[in-house]
């Protein structure tokens, strides 16, 4: 569960409050792109 990108709840709270939206951004971006590589290696260390 740690290594799975950032979900919507954080875009859904910035864009509510209108607090650090670009940043939500980026780290939304930069989270699937790491778990998109960490994922499939995690994977195959574990199976």
């Amino acid at each position: 569960m740690a290594i799975q990108p950032i979900g919507a709840g954080a875009m859904s709270f910035s864009n509510n409050y209108k607090v650090l939206e670009k940043e939500v951004d980026l780290a939304i971006v930069t989270s699937l792109l790491i778990s998109i590589v960490a994922l499939p290696l995690i994977l195959r260390i574990l199976i």
